[in-house]
């Protein structure tokens, strides 16, 4: 049975007067049971040697150990309220080494202070009472605290608190003026300063600016039960004239922990002008069971009037039930958006990759990483390296998409091996609006695409895709299986470059309601392609080039000119030509507006082309428009699109090549769509043909659409050709020019002419028959000079609504009886028709039109 040598305070505590027991340098203590100091206020000041089995300071009592003080005793218990102040020279045990006792109790809001900057404590039970405080030496110094015990109980409120325990400026990670410094991540206000340390096994301390320290070390290792219910920080300080200073290291090993405290390792705020956080700081823990631990564990980078440091790393390795083993990292910022990233070093396979609150990273090194799954709240980014590759998730999107719950970059000359079903969705509730999903580099595996619910993803021109390393398309290339854009889900390919970029599909493309993909120069082929009603394909404003037909440059900007010419400025600055690229092709982009002394002039469309094997149904909108001006420049002219397809077309949807509008600038002229179907052709939407509005100037001319389809009722396959301009509003009306080389006979099936659509039939020496031409309301055919027009040449009568305007050197061949509907014609040159049919039908109309003809002109065929 233990003695117990109990000293009590026999003063009168209505006075203040305590009990004191001074133990002086040459004299020593030693009593063979436990000893208790208590009273009213007890006071052990100990300056020699006390010998015990255990020490307790009663409640509170005052612990004072001097410098040449040595302490053997077994336990020590520090009671409720009282406080203890141990010399960097004292000696607990036999090592000098080490503050050593068999049980270490901290009771409730008692303090203890070791005035050591570096220490070690080894003990078998390690507990803080409630509110009670552990320190070790003092602010403004490097503090290193190493713990090692068989249990550990930390109870709420307690503290073990080594923040500003660091390296002030010139450590590793310091930064200079306002920056903020670096450890586990990058500082705040684009610090210059380097990131380093290892996230599984930190030991390095926090880095510091001018007027702040970083975070300090605290290592702790428990045998067997780790109770967490306190504080544990190593946090950085801040600053109000510098950068933030940086989290320190928390390294924590046990069996078990448990509890639900808090382990913080946050970087320090700057308040100064143009300030910069700190990065976090760096914790891992490692523990057999950690299902029990509820507590927070944060290394968020410090707050900065210019930027936010970013977030440290957070290490976990840890055993589920099974016995599986995790190794996780945390990337958390606390929802600070920062430019800065954070860094993973020391450590390339882990289960889990946690990033959120906006937290960014990237591992260090070249070695391959592989990550078993991403969980995240959709706001953080993972950036995979040039000369890096990972493995990503691989064992997930077998049966069902996987969604990566972070942002992905793949730069250039990375390589990344993901899902074989990938879900590119944001789920991110601030509205912030960034890409899910950015592809510079190389991707691997991946057979199926789906963007969906605000999921935004960018391929690069330079990007490309293979199902393994050694089978890997040309870069520029894109082939998968399927690719889904959804309702508000965004694809952007190639906007970087000019090039044509290939998406080549094993089995569909589908574009659904509310789905947009954009584009510039972009080649699908694809069995089957759909763009749903509500969805978008677009490769408006793709031409960053000026085109071959661009708009003059003048005070202000005429329009940029394709199937229809750009139209002239209210200054009568004229496109470069009248008209650009075949009329029975699309192979040209767009052109851009003019430029005025105000406004650069407007891209003009870019440039779609679809191979399509099976089935390609149109209820949405293709669009390859050119971009308006708002000012004084030309409008862009609309760009290109070209459909092959090698069986049926079917929808109501749009196609359009729009050309831009403008102000006092031309509006840019529509462009070219050109279709090629071999199977059934059941299209029965909108062909989008105009050019653009100008508010004070004149509108641009028509796009041009060609079909090649087979028809119901006609053998073989049709030639059909569109103009139609509408939509086109201007000061004047807008032009279009019909022009084919190499020939000096060409004939379409049907030519149609929208409203308000002016048409000159430009090419020297040729012969252009329409079999049909369907006319809408105030449009006009141009006849020019050495030029023959055969409208309906197979019928015997028709009623013809457009307008001729034929030139004194053209010729019109119409049908033997014929009715010109149009609103105004002027036939100057040679006319070919019946001459009592014609001279009625004028008679019969003379309320409707007016004409103006020439009779020594015409030739009279009997």
């Amino acid at each position: 049975m233990n003695n117990y040598y109990i000293f009590p305070c026999v003063g009168d505590a209505d006075k203040g007067f305590a009990c004191a027991i001074l133990v002086s340098a040459e004299g020593g203590l030693v009593v063979s049971g436990d000893l208790i100091v208590t009273g009213y206020n007890p006071l052990l000041e100990l300056q020699g040697s006390i010998t015990a089995t255990s020490l307790t300071i009663d409640n509170h009592g005052t612990f004072t150990v001097g410098p040449t003080a040595r302490v053997y005793v077994s336990n020590l218990i520090m009671s409720a309220w009282s406080a203890t102040d141990i010399a960097p020279t004292a000696v607990f045990g036999n090592d000098v080494t080490k503050f050593a006792v068999d049980s270490f109790e901290v009771g409730y809001e008692a303090n203890v202070t070791f005035a050591q900057g570096e220490l070690t404590i080894q003990t078998t039970t390690f507990k803080m009472d409630s509110l009670s405080k552990l320190s070790i030496g003092a602010e403004g110094s490097k503090r290193k605290l190493t713990v090692t015990s068989t249990t550990m109980t930390i109870q709420d409120g307690s503290d073990i608190d080594l923040s500003a325990g660091g390296d002030a400026a010139g450590g590793t990670g310091s930064a200079s003026g306002t920056m903020g410094a670096s450890y586990g991540g990058l500082g705040g206000y684009n610090s210059t300063a380097v990131t380093y340390g290892s996230s599984s096994s930190p030991t390095n301390y926090g880095s510091g600016t001018a007027d702040a320290y970083g975070g300090g070390v605290l290592s702790i290792t428990v045998l067997g039960t780790a109770e967490l219910d306190g504080w544990m920080n190593v946090n950085g300080q801040g600053s109000t004239t510098a950068g933030g200073a940086t989290g320190g290291s928390i390294s924590i090993t046990a069996t078990t922990l448990q509890g639900h405290g808090q382990v913080t390792a946050n970087g320090g705020a700057s308040t100064a002008s143009n300030g910069g956080g700190g990065s976090g700081g760096r914790i891992a823990i490692v523990a057999t069971s950690l299902t029990s631990f509820l507590g927070a564990i944060t290394a968020y980078g410090g707050p900065g009037t210019a930027s936010p440091g970013a977030a440290g790393t957070v290490y976990k390795e840890y055993q589920q039930s099974g016995g599986a083993q995790f190794k996780t990292i945390t990337v958390d910022n606390n929802d600070q958006v920062s430019e800065a990233f954070s860094h993973v070093s020391g450590i390339v396979t882990i289960t889990d990759l946690i990033v959120k609150g906006y937290g960014q990273v990237k591992f260090n090194g070249t070695d391959p990483v592989s990550i078993d799954k991403i969980i995240g709240d959709y706001t953080g980014t993972l950036t995979i390296g040039s000369g890096q590759t990972y493995t990503i998730a691989t064992s997930y999107g077998t049966l069902s998409p996987y969604a990566i719950m972070c942002k992905v970059i793949i730069e250039e000359g990375g390589l990344a091996t993901i899902p074989s079903k990938i879900l590119l969705t944001d789920d991110d509730s601030t509205g912030d609006d960034w890409y899910n999903l950015e592809i510079y580099g190389t991707v691997i595996g991946v057979r199926e695409m789906t963007v969906s619910s605000g999921g935004k993803v960018l391929i690069h021109s330079q990007s490309r895709s293979g199902l393994d390393a050694s089978n890997l398309k040309p870069i520029g290339t894109l082939a998968f299986n399927n690719i889904d854009v959804t309702t508000d889900g965004v694809l952007e390919l190639s906007l970087d470059s000019m090039d044509m970029y290939t998406l080549a599909m094993v089995k569909e493309f589908n574009v659904k309601y509310g789905g947009t993909v954009n584009a510039r120069n972009l080649l699908i082929t694809s069995p089957k392609v759909e763009v749903a009603y509500g969805g978008i394909l677009s490769v408006d404003g793709g031409s960053t080039d000026a085109g071959d037909a661009a708009g003059n440059s003048g005070t202000t900007g005429a329009g940029g000119t394709h199937g229809g010419k750009g139209g002239n400025s209210a200054d009568d600055a004229t496109p470069v030509a009248d008209f650009n690229g075949l009329f029975n092709q699309a192979t040209e982009f767009g052109s851009a507006g003019g430029d005025s002394a105000a406004e650069t002039g407007a891209r003009g469309g870019g440039y779609l082309k679809l191979i399509v094997t099976t089935l390609f149904n149109v209820e949405g909108t293709i669009s390859a428009d050119g971009e308006d001006a708002t000012v004084s420049a030309g409008g862009g002219s609309g760009g290109a699109i070209h459909i092959a397809v090698t069986t049926d077309m079917t929808g109501s949807g749009t196609l359009s090549v729009k050309g831009g509008n403008a102000v006092t600038g031309g509006g840019g002229g529509g462009g070219r769509i050109y279709i090629d179907v071999d199977g059934d052709y059941h299209f029965l939407g909108d062909y989008r043909l105009c050019g653009g509005s100008s508010t004070g100037a004149q509108a641009g001319g028509s796009g041009t659409a060609y079909t090649i389809v087979q028809e119901a009722g006609s053998p073989g396959y049709v030639h059909n050709f569109y103009y139609d301009n509408g939509c086109a509003k201007g000061l004047t009306d807008g032009i279009s020019y019909l022009d084919v080389t190499g020939t000096s006979l060409y004939t379409v099936n049907k030519l149609v002419m929208g409203d308000k659509t002016k048409v000159w039939l430009y090419t020297t020496n040729l012969h252009f028959k329409a079999k049909t031409l369907t006319c809408g309301s105030g449009s006009t055919i141009v006849v020019g000079d050495d030029t023959i027009f055969s409208p309906d040449y197979e019928l015997t009568y028709s009623a013809i609504t457009c307008s001729f305007d034929l030139k004194p050197n053209g010729e019109l061949r119409l049908p033997k009886s014929v009715e010109l509907k149009g609103e105004a014609s002027s036939l100057e040159g040679g006319v070919l028709f019946h001459l009592h049919s014609l001279e009625q039908n004028l008679l019969n109309n003379r309320f409707q039109n007016e004409f103006s003809l020439h009779n020594e002109d015409h030739k009279n065929l009997m």
